[in-house]
């Protein structure tokens, strides 16, 4: 047993590719972790600097402190001051001293509620609902909450794009653990041996299961890792209700409790993905099943999740498919009874017992259809030799796309860009700020062409500001300042940079331009120095250069493609079916990418000036009038589709003439993807290398 252990265990080890996906998406969980903690409003080290601050202090210290530096706030007598990280600051504050109020308020809530005809009679999930939740808080009676620093806990506790890449690679290691034998015709002769049913099945089920564990070590340490970089984890003997949004948590736990009981149900969610994708593998007959299968009701389980209300009649369906099993915080981090036939059932308790239901049955399932299984190629044919079905002839364009798609295992790259893209829109999330909603508001005001009214209010509050500002330095020179007063003129100056950055646009723009919120413009544009488009460049290349270089290198190395020049189809058509292969999967990938990110920014930002002239974005001030902003739009996605069905072609040339994968990698590695990966380091120079600059559209 320990040896076919070791045996599964080296053949998915062994897989290099399987490394390949895991460094790159470590680096991209690692990355989205970091530019996660850098978007906020305020950066780790004012953070800490306040937290360093506020160490040692009681709650109504730290009131006080926080409360007083809001009262004496001024962009000019402290340049160190953030107003969001100090709000932020209070609230917490707020909410830790509340925290007793809080408890008390739960049982006088239910006995308000229950008094109420509103939530029917006495045996509804409703009424009982709302008696039990009293009890659930008991054990918190006493509780006492200090202010620590938080922030590095939470980004460990809710990260749903670390969960994507894990469960992604997850998929890779059961495929690899599961079709392997298949793939090298060794499966028959496995089931001749004594240990080849029960055993063998039981082995892979072990090592799929200890796949799904090793990834949450490797994906959460790395998390982790970067939070105590960033932040620290502070006291982990602290009640994790400390941390911000977990004070409905009802378990008397501490900080560092919580985080093993959590990544210890992680492993248990993960272990339900693992032998669900195991399943799958063991009763498909080819690949191409397995991938569909396994993408099918994963996307079942998100609709699902997604779709059905917590109130809905059928919310069991919410609440016990896989999909919620990876919200650790829903399930953990509150109290949530879920309705069972009338009946309140604890989230927690059926999670668990769900869980392992569901590892019983796709487990037992296995191990079923393994030990009574065939040959389910041989039985295939056979159907479909007594139905006389005919095996159609296909051009010589399917025959390319079926030996790179589903004999190279090209479709699990296309499966992956695919998930993340997915991802990354999902993940997309619009940046607001003070001075930007300042903005939107005077462009939607004087929305259109600039008329005598847009230059009377520019005159206005022009003179509006100098008489603020000199009153200020009026009472600054006083002898005695009023600092609460100074602090409410200054107030009246929080637009003002809103008003220069429109004041300007609209001086730059041509008069027969129109004004309209343009921001959401600016970041499809890269004009506000975004990284987005590169991070698509880089994505969009390396699926490239995965896809396209195996086939036509190895062709190369085994001096296939002299025996394909000998062929009708000749050296030309060879290179042909190669090239029309490389620009399908360029506009496709290209697509996959670029279109989820505009419609993105057109749901969050609006269309507001679509059909209006580019002129009006200061940037592009003096193109022609004739060119509308959604023309421009389009055109910058045609131009990078154009450069991904240049860049596919070039990887196909280059592959064709390197004798190893490896040197094909390379080349085309160093060619195509590094300068994207450069870039994104902020080596800007190597966004004008090779056809970087039409894949990433902005010339």
């Amino acid at each position: 047993m320990r040896q076919m252990l070791r045996a599964e265990l080296k053949k998915c080890l062994s897989f290099r590719v399987l490394w390949i996906l895991l460094f790159c998406l470590l680096c991209i969980n690692g990355y989205s972790q970091i530019t996660n903690a850098y978007n906020r409003y305020y950066t780790p080290s004012e953070y800490n600097a306040l937290y360093e601050q506020l160490d040692g202090m009681s709650l109504q210290e730290a009131n006080a402190f926080v409360s007083a530096k809001i009262e004496a706030a001024s962009p000019d007598s402290d340049a160190d001051y953030n107003g969001y990280l100090y709000y932020d600051t209070l609230e917490i504050i707020e909410g830790l001293q509340n925290y007793p109020a809080y408890l008390e308020s739960i049982q006088t809530n239910a006995e308000n509620m229950t008094a109420v005809s509103i939530w029917g009679g006495t045996d509804t999930f409703s009424y009982r609902n709302i008696q039990k939740t009293p009890s659930a808080y008991t054990a918190l009676a006493g509780t006492t909450l200090v202010l620590d620093t938080s922030l590095g806990v939470e980004d460990l506790l809710s990260s749903p794009l670390t969960d994507f890449l894990a469960v992604l690679l997850l998929f890779f290691c059961v495929c690899r653990i599961f079709l392997r034998d298949r793939e090298q015709g060794i499966l028959p002769l496995l089931y001749a041996t004594p240990n080849g049913r029960l055993r063998l099945m039981s082995c892979k089920l072990g090592i799929a299961v200890l796949c799904a564990i090793g990834l949450i070590l490797l994906f959460y340490g790395e998390i982790a890792l970067i939070s105590c970089n960033l932040y620290g984890l502070g006291d982990l003997s602290r009640p994790i209700q400390c941390i911000y949004g977990y004070e409905t948590c009802n378990l008397p736990v501490s900080v560092g409790t919580y985080i093993s009981i959590y990544l210890l149900f992680k492993m248990a969610a993960y272990a339900v993905f693992a032998v669900l994708f195991g399943f799958f593998c063991t009763i498909a007959k080819n690949n191409l099943m397995v991938y569909g299968a396994s993408i099918g009701i994963v996307g079942i389980s998100y609709l699902l999740y997604a779709k059905i209300s917590v109130l809905s009649p059928i919310s069991l369906l919410h609440f016990w498919n896989p999909i919620q099993f990876l919200q650790g915080k829903e399930i953990l981090g509150t109290y949530t009874n879920v309705n069972c036939f009338g009946y309140p059932i604890s989230l927690k308790i059926s999670a668990c017992v769900v869980i392992g239901l569901w590892l019983f049955l796709f487990m037992g399932g296995s191990l079923a259809v393994f030990a009574h299984a065939g040959n389910l190629q041989y039985r295939s044919f056979s159907f479909r030799h007594k139905l006389h079905i005919r095996f159609r002839v296909h051009q010589k364009f399917w025959y390319t796309c079926y030996r790179i798609l589903i004999l190279q295992k090209g479709l699990l790259v296309v499966f992956l860009l695919l998930f993340l893209s997915v991802g990354l829109a999902k993940t997309y999330t619009r940046t607001y700020s003070n001075e930007d909603i300042y903005y939107e508001n005077f462009c939607n005001e004087y929305a259109g062409v600039v008329t005598e009214k847009t230059e009377q209010f520019f005159t206005e509050k022009r003179a509006f500001y100098r008489e603020i500002e000199a009153q200020i330095a009026e009472l600054e020179q006083s002898e005695s300042p009023n600092s609460y007063q100074i602090g409410q003129l200054t107030a009246q100056l929080n637009d003002k940079a809103a008003f220069e950055k429109f004041a300007q646009r609209v001086e730059q723009i041509p008069d027969s331009a129109e004004i309209f919120y343009d921001t959401g413009y600016v970041r499809y544009f890269a004009l506000d120095g975004n990284r987005e488009g590169m991070v698509q460049v880089l994505l969009l290349t390396a699926a490239l250069t995965l896809l396209l270089c195996p086939t036509t290198s190895m062709d190369c190395k085994t001096n296939l493609k002299q025996i394909y020049h000998a062929t009708k189809i000749g050296r030309f058509g060879y290179l042909r079916q190669m090239f029309r292969f490389a620009i399908l999967n360029g506009i496709l990938f290209s697509a996959v990418l670029i279109l989820p990110y505009l419609l993105q920014i057109l749901n969050h930002y609006g269309m507001q000036g679509w059909n209006t002239p580019l002129a009006g974005i200061e940037a592009y001030s003096t193109c022609p009038a004739r060119i509308s902003v959604g023309a421009a739009a389009i055109g910058v996605m045609g131009i990078r589709t154009i450069g991904a069905a240049l860049t596919g072609c070039s990887i196909t040339w280059i592959a064709s003439h390197c004798k190893s994968l490896v040197t094909a990698y390379c080349i085309n590695g160093v060619l195509f993807v590094l300068p994207a990966g450069l870039c994104l380091l902020g080596l800007d120079m190597f966004r004008y290398v090779g056809l970087t600059p039409m894949l990433y559209g902005i010339i």
